[in-house]
């Protein structure tokens, strides 16, 4: 009997030992959780920290662009064309109602295919008319800007269709990668960033098309009729941008 009481024993402490252990490396772990969390917090920054940031980097590269486009002061707006078959991004600006062409970046990462972008999860990067709704200066792909989709008319074809969640939450934004988001790279989103910013989000219109219906006829023709008439109506907006 004495063995038996001796063998729990022995096993109790074991197993309190164990249990104790265990509760010590949850508890390390939830202090190295949270200074990592109260760190975070410190390094939040705004957008004005970021543009001051950035300046000797970037402005050289800002005051060219205005150089380009003939004018010494930010813009009167900004139209960002995305093409995700040619996996190239336009900057214009327009002065004085003129358009010009300052920049051309390369896409880094976007997924999906031709076609808009139809629910929470199918991966599609969104396709038409858009603008930016918020600069994100904290963002986990280095620096973000969120565009408005699902914008009206994408709910309005949501509805019409019963699809009830046309997914949220698409960014241009850093880093080399994305699932259904534009992904410029890290040098690039600074100079979008910053190029925003300074002239106001407010004033840039952002147009998601599959292709360059400039220079491109190998389209593949959509089956629905709301995406043909998108797509119309992409092709004769673009035709007011020469190369």
């Amino acid at each position: 009997m004495w063995a038996t009481i001796r063998s729990k024993s022995i096993k109790f402490y074991l197993f309190a030992i164990v249990f104790l252990g265990i509760c010590f490396v949850i508890y390390q772990k939830r202090l190295v959780l949270y200074a990592h969390f109260m760190s975070n917090i410190k390094e939040q920054r705004t957008v004005s920290q970021v543009i001051d940031d950035l300046y000797e980097k970037i402005e050289p590269i800002y005051q060219g662009l205005l150089t380009k486009a003939n004018t010494s002061n930010p813009p009167d707006s900004i139209i960002l064309l995305a093409f995700k078959e040619e996996k190239t991004l336009e900057m214009w600006f327009s002065v004085d109602s003129i358009f010009t062409k300052v920049a051309t970046y390369p896409i880094l990462g976007a997924s999906g295919f031709a076609g808009p972008k139809l629910k929470v999860g199918d991966k599609q990067v969104p396709e038409g008319f858009y603008h930016i709704e918020a600069l994100n200066p904290n963002s986990l792909f280095y620096l973000s800007l969120r565009i408005n989709y699902p914008n009206p008319f994408d709910l309005k074809m949501a509805a019409i269709e019963g699809r009830e969640n046309p997914g949220s939450d698409i960014y241009i934004h850093g880093k080399t990668s994305s699932i259904g988001c534009l992904a410029m790279g890290d040098d690039v989103i600074e100079q979008i960033f910053y190029t925003v910013a300074k002239t106001g989000k407010e004033k840039v219109k952002v147009v998601i098309s599959p292709y360059d219906f400039r220079s491109t006829s190998e389209i593949e023709v959509p089956k629905t009729a709301w995406i043909k008439d998108l797509y119309q109506e992409l092709n004769t907006y673009l035709q007011g941008f020469n190369h």
